[in-house]
């Protein structure tokens, strides 16, 4: 498991206060937050192409993921 950050940024507003973490092997990136009921809620955000071994936050909030394999480095966007 590779830990996150909670998304802070303004350009995916669904994911303002949430925590994004990933799974290495797997490539899928999930999301966790408190509910307004106090309970926690865990749900899979995306399935990628690569092996996440880091996250980036840059000085507006917005997130990074990096690839081992390639070394390169995604930022979140929305799509539709």
């Amino acid at each position: 498991i590779t830990g996150g950050y909670v998304y802070r940024g303004t350009a995916l507003p669904d994911l303002i206060g949430k925590y994004l973490f990933s799974d290495y092997c797997s490539g899928i990136v999930w999301t966790t937050y408190r509910r307004d009921s106090g309970d926690w809620y865990t749900a899979q955000l995306m399935t990628t192409h690569f092996h996440p071994t880091t996250f980036g936050q840059d000085n507006a909030g917005e997130l990074y993921i990096g690839d081992a394999v390639s070394g390169a480095v995604y930022r979140l966007v929305a799509t539709d």
